[in-house]
């Protein structure tokens, strides 16, 4: 069986800001606005360009228009569209992009409201929401074939603001900066071309909270896979392995090109860990019918800590009820090491302050929305949590567990807005901002679990180029 090449993609789970290497699309052909109906699965179904899967517009064509975006990319449709209605409405936006070799990138887009993408006719993402227009919420790997390719968004309005947003980014080391665009179809250019066949890995897109579970921690996450190509890719076999041990496999029949095919799985945070650090990465082994290829699936430090300085769900939370009503709530746990040292609140804001709370037997006191478990807590330390709701209390929101102490999450975000104010705030508000940021937080003083987040936010640090705290 001959091998063809696989590419992995790790895409950061947070909205990236353009960086110096990006490929902004600043000049774009647009037509629109076109009627869209309100039914959701419909409005974004349609093909309301009449052959959306196999244009090739040119500025000359009817309906169609060369518009400027933002320095930053951001395209206004109302002001595009001024003086038309636009709401329950759709737009395309297309450009050329020539890649002078297959090559794999990162394709950064944002709308309002709903957005789908082509990529040589081939729809490589859907994302149905009511948002706003921000800097680039939404990053989708996209494998470019040599030559001229076709690059199409469709933005859909519902009401109010209306606009798109894209940029290129690297996912492999050669980079954007030899790519070319183009709003004019380049001459001879009468079909949509290919890259050859080959399957792009990733990201692994973590879940939005952690699950406790006895004394693991562990989270949902999906692995997407995405066959490229003119044609489907069948018998697909996915195994994943780490350390030499496998961990998951995975049997597709087919693979759609274009289309990506995300697989569902439940990992450890430990493990999460390893491979973020890279002491123990996850290996993708592919093997189709025609091919095979293998690949090391990154996971997102920044991501994970995100994850574990956040709402920690209880997942072996036990729920007793008679008559419709919840007569108590319990839990046992076990703190694991990543938890070790730290303080652990139970989240209580949903079941008030006249419910009776009890951990290890001893009753426990409710303070402002928590209830504490343990300060400090020791790895291997035993949770009994016992819980008896309010009667007649509905219950708002089931409880979780969340770190007392400050982590990685508000000080990396610190950091952050301190790099965005920086030369523009005055230096009696800009300096408390900074010593958020950097300080002696990213070494000894405010890691969320020293062991274990230190290591990650340097790697992160790194991996985002960000300035190292002197």
């Amino acid at each position: 069986m001959r091998s063809l090449p696989i590419v992995v993609c790790l895409i950061i789970a947070v909205a990236r800001t353009a960086a110096p290497q990006d490929r902004v699309i600043q000049r774009w052909l647009v037509r629109g606005p076109l009627p869209a109906p309100q039914d959701q699965a419909e409005r974004v179904a349609r093909d309301h360009l009449g052959g959306e899967g196999a244009a090739l517009p040119n500025v000359e064509d009817e309906g169609w228009r060369e518009v400027r975006a933002s320095a930053a990319g951001g395209l206004d449709l109302n002001e595009v569209f001024e003086g038309q209605s636009t709401a329950w409405s759709a737009a395309y936006a297309h450009t050329y992009v020539f890649a002078p070799e297959d090559r794999t990138v990162l394709l950064v887009a944002d709308s309002d409201d709903d957005l789908v993408i082509r990529v040589n006719g081939q729809r490589v993402w859907v994302n149905e929401v009511a948002r706003g227009l921000g800097r680039g919420s939404d990053t989708v790997t996209v494998r470019l074939a040599q030559g001229w390719n076709s690059l199409l968004l469709k933005a859909l309005n519902r009401s109010g603001g209306f606009g798109l947003l894209a940029r290129l980014a690297p996912a492999e080391t050669a980079g954007t900066g030899d790519l070319l665009l183009s709003t004019a179809r380049p001459p001879g250019l009468v079909a949509y071309h290919y890259p050859r066949p080959t399957v792009t890995v990733g990201p692994l897109l973590l879940g939005p909270a952690l699950s406790w579970r006895g004394d693991e921690l562990t989270v949902n996450a999906r692995l997407s896979l995405t066959a490229w190509g003119s044609k489907s890719f069948s018998a697909v076999d996915l195994v994943l392995t780490q350390g030499g041990a496998v961990v998951a496999r995975h049997l597709l029949d087919s693979l759609a090109p274009g289309t990506p095919a995300e697989i569902a799985m439940d990992w450890r945070f430990a493990d999460l860990r390893r491979a973020a650090l890279g002491v123990a990465p996850l290996d993708a082994h592919l093997d189709w019918q025609g091919g095979a290829g293998r690949a090391n699936t990154l996971v997102s430090a920044d991501r994970l800590l995100r994850l574990a300085g956040g709402r920690i769900e209880i997942g072996s939370l036990q729920v007793d009820s008679a008559g419709g009503a919840v007569r108590r709530l319990s839990a046992a746990l076990g703190v694991p090491a990543t938890l070790a040292g730290r303080s652990l609140d139970l989240l209580a804001m949903g079941l008030g302050p006249r419910t009776r709370y009890a951990v290890n037997g001893n009753v426990a006191a409710w303070r402002e929305g928590r209830v504490e478990l343990c300060a400090p807590c020791g790895a291997g330390d035993s949770l009994r949590i016992e819980i008896v709701p309010e009667a007649g209390r509905p219950i708002a929101m089931m409880p979780g567990v969340r770190v007392r102490e400050a982590g990685y999450p508000e000080h990396a975000d610190g950091f952050g807005y301190a790099r965005a104010l920086a030369g523009r705030a005055r230096p009696r508000s800009r300096r408390p901002i900074r010593s958020n940021g950097c300080g002696r937080w990213a070494a000894t003083a405010i890691p969320l679990w020293p062991s274990v987040t230190e290591p990650l936010t340097l790697r992160w640090r790194r991996r985002s180029g960000a300035t190292p705290c002197t």
